[in-house]
């Protein structure tokens, strides 16, 4: 008797659990908050190839892929960029690859393409947002533990000497990189400038 009784409100308490999720409207429902910024990336203008990882991204949700640089010839690159996400910043850095593993309190930024390395950002109508020249293994480089891939980027506190900035709608701009080889690296390892921005988990 007391098993019957048992297994009724079992069965009660599985048909009301369904009821309630049934009922429970899907935005209640999701783990992971989402990026509400409306954007096409069909609507960027400008070079390389626009990318949106989607709303539940918490980081990096827009990606502007603009190519491989290679850092063992002195060039100046200048790329277009215009009709950017509206998000609270982008970051412009280079994407290292083939590193060996990140190890703790190492970020292996001393002897892998040694260049000094100039960023520059105007607006098209020559306003300077950003402008620095540096050492690329003075720069932040960022990467998992045990990751073969660093991020490398300015985040020294002062707006003069970051690659971030807060895209204003409709505005075209300039970004030049200007690379210069110095002597000494262990070896030149594929890199692509990327700018990225947007996400969930940081400033909108």
């Amino acid at each position: 008797m007391k098993k019957t009784k048992f297994l009724k409100i079992l069965i009660s308490s599985a048909i009301a659990l369904t009821v309630v999720a049934v009922l429970t409207p899907p935005s209640c429902m999701e783990i992971f908050p989402s990026d509400q910024t409306q954007y096409d990336v069909k609507n960027y203008q400008g070079d390389g190839r626009m990318i949106d990882n989607g709303d539940e991204a918490a980081v990096e949700r827009f990606n502007l892929i603009l190519g491989e640089v290679d850092f063992s010839k002195e060039q100046t690159l200048i790329y277009k960029l215009g009709n950017l996400p509206d998000v609270k910043t982008m970051v412009a850095g280079f994407d290292l690859r083939d590193l060996p593993p990140l190890l703790p309190d190492d970020n292996g930024s001393k002897n892998y393409n040694l260049a000094s390395v100039g960023i520059i950002l105007k607006t098209a109508e020559g306003e300077t947002i950003f402008e620095k020249t540096s050492p690329l293994s003075t720069w932040t480089w960022s990467g998992n533990m045990n990751g073969h891939r660093r991020f490398v980027y300015l985040r020294d506190g002062k707006p003069v000497e970051t690659s971030s900035f807060e895209p204003k709608p409709g505005q075209q701009y300039i970004l030049t990189v200007q690379i210069k080889p110095l002597a000494g690296s262990k070896a030149v390892k594929p890199a692509e400038l990327r700018v990225w921005g947007g996400g969930w988990k940081g400033p909108q």
